[in-house]
């Protein structure tokens, strides 16, 4: 993958570079694998008849090996190479996992968190060489990699008839509802997770449908109220824009998709809507593999 640039990356930590052809002291070599699609889980019912039902699958955590060659200056310098890069793998409580980073030449970052297993140990019966090779294995939780960046979209009752925005900023409103509708291509593999933010003021409920399906904002909303309802690995939050949780405003039986690839229709309504008034939304596309 010479034209894929990889990094270990983590906040507070020297970023890593595996690129040795450049002159870097880490690199990448014969043994490096798992950068592709994860394992597959499928998932049975049983049935009344023989046999059992195919329910769908999912995807379990991905085993990854790093081939890497490590160049120190002498024995010490191979040593505190070899250190580095433990330290930044080493799992430690309240901080987040390393993340195993791939830069394309287009500009377009994809990265996975991972928990380092094995890889880094040494045979003492023998001094260390200025050259350090070794197979990393290392698990990523969640097996997709994800856009480092966020798409971003807009809808509004734009009387130019340009519902779709690239930015977010200055979102036009003509009517005193926001009624409007934006097709948004997930160009992921996988669906994704999404983040609605609604802007006030309105005087009225807000409803979000992606593709069919979602939630309503029952409260009104000030000039300079901001709710975000953002859906995560961890399940979904409804804060405000102090953080105060505001899942209370929310009308019966909410629910929270996620953006499948390919189109989506995502339908919105604010009622009460002034000119300063937004709907927006974001969410980072995930890929099984990088190639």
């Amino acid at each position: 993958m010479a034209d894929v640039n990889f990094t270990i990356e983590r906040a507070g930590y020297p970023t890593i570079v595996l690129n040795s052809d450049s002159g870097g002291q880490y690199g990448l070599q014969v043994g490096t694998q798992g950068f592709g699609i994860g394992p597959i889980i499928p998932r049975f019912r049983e049935s009344s008849s023989d046999g059992v039902q195919y329910v769908g699958d999912k995807v379990g955590a991905k085993s990854i090996d790093l081939g890497l060659i490590i160049f120190g200056t002498d024995r010490l310098n191979t040593g505190e190479l070899i250190r580095s890069l433990r330290k930044l793998l080493r799992w430690r409580e309240n901080q987040v996992l390393p993340r195993l980073v791939a830069s394309f030449p287009n500009g377009e970052i994809l990265e996975v968190p991972v928990v380092y297993e094995s890889g880094l140990e040494h045979d003492y019966s023998r001094a260390l060489s200025e050259t350090f090779m070794a197979t990393v294995a290392v698990t990523a939780p969640n097996p997709f990699w994800s856009a480092r960046d966020a798409e971003q979209f807009s809808v509004s009752a734009d009387t130019a008839g340009t519902p779709f925005m690239d930015n977010m900023a200055g979102l036009p409103v003509t009517s005193s509802n926001v009624i409007g509708q934006v097709s948004v291509t997930n160009l992921g593999d996988v669906p994704a997770d999404l983040t609605m933010i609604l802007t006030g003021p309105s005087s009225g409920s807000t409803t979000v449908l992606v593709n069919g399906a979602g939630f309503v904002f029952t409260a009104a909303l000030g000039s300079s109220e901001v709710v975000t309802v953002a859906r995560g690995p961890l399940g979904v939050t409804v804060t405000d824009q102090s953080g105060a949780n505001r899942y209370a405003s929310l009308g019966a039986a909410p629910k929270f998709p996620q953006l499948p690839p390919g189109a989506n229709n995502i339908n919105v309504t604010m009622v009460g809507a002034t000119s300063a008034s937004r709907i927006s939304g974001n969410y980072k596309a995930r890929f099984e593999g990088v190639y």
